[in-house]
């Protein structure tokens, strides 16, 4: 398991390259406000509506087409945790 990598279509050619295709890609798809609301209520000292929206925005336009490449189980994150572990669990079975 490789969280939040690749981080865009470079990094993913490399991965598929070095290392071969993968042999599952789940894709946790949030709404920016969502996540937005979960980050700030964190409390880490990086969480900052500036630093998030940059996060998002690169998240938005480099990330998120990765997962649609490898055609990712793409998993609504707006949820609570419980069912979005059920559909993680599902998805690597």
């Amino acid at each position: 398991m490789i969280d939040g990598y690749p981080i865009d279509g470079d990094q993913a050619d490399s991965f598929v390259a070095d290392i071969g295709s993968p042999s599952v890609v789940i894709c946790l798809d949030i709404t920016d406000e969502v996540a937005m609301k979960r980050l700030t209520s964190r409390g880490n000292f990086d969480d900052q509506q500036s630093s998030i929206e940059k996060r998002l925005k690169l998240w938005n336009e480099n990330t998120k087409p990765v997962a649609e490449k490898f055609s990712a189980f793409v998993i609504n994150a707006d949820r609570t945790a419980n069912e979005i572990v059920a559909d993680v669990e599902k998805a690597i079975s």
